[in-house]
């Protein structure tokens, strides 16, 4: 029996009620491509430039973790996951980065299809199916990585990784520099 989870991943589930992640033929390759990817690139220290519909996983460089979507909504930055056969990079660390009409930049999540963005009271969280205003980021290029940047009232605040890993503010003048990797899975 496979089961499709919430993240889109798929698992078996044997007789006596275990769940093992599937490890068909294309799975692995695809997971193994991506694993393989995600290390050559953090090893390199080579980072991608982003454009519309990339796939991507967005790296703290200062703590070395990973931008991922928690259950709630939440944003957490997670430790690099270490690969294990058969599995691919989780889907609730990879981000579809898009571009509005109006030239903002946006990181969508595809564990659940939400993009990620802030409320009224400026908690960062992923819980919008649309790229809106609260939604909207521009990217600036510092040459050894980007910071993430957001529209606050009539000019642009810079994101920062919590030390604590319990999410992403706008609270340190120049922010945090974050890397982005490329995955070819989409």
């Amino acid at each position: 029996m496979t089961t499709s989870t919430p993240t889109g991943d798929t698992e078996s589930i044997t007789t006596d009620g275990v769940t093992t992640p599937s490890t068909d033929e294309s799975g692995d390759e695809t997971s193994i491509r991506e694993w393989s990817e995600l290390s050559t690139a953090l090893q390199s220290g080579k980072m991608h430039n982003p454009t519309t519909d990339d796939i991507l996983v967005i790296v703290d460089k200062t703590y070395n973790r990973v931008l991922a979507w928690r259950p709630g909504n939440r944003i957490v930055l997670v430790d690099i996951p270490k690969r294990h056969p058969g599995q691919s990079i989780p889907a609730r660390c990879k981000w579809r980065f898009t571009e509005s009409s109006d030239g903002f930049n946006g990181f969508c999540n595809l564990a659940e299809c939400r993009y990620l963005g802030h409320n009224l009271w400026w908690e960062f969280m992923a819980q919008a199916f649309a790229q809106n205003g609260w939604e909207h980021f521009k990217l600036m290029n510092r040459g050894d990585g980007y910071t993430i940047q957001v529209p606050y009232w009539f000019s642009l605040r810079s994101l920062s990784a919590r030390s604590d890993g319990t999410g992403i503010d706008i609270g340190r003048p120049n922010g945090t520099l974050w890397e982005f990797i490329r995955v070819s899975e989409w």
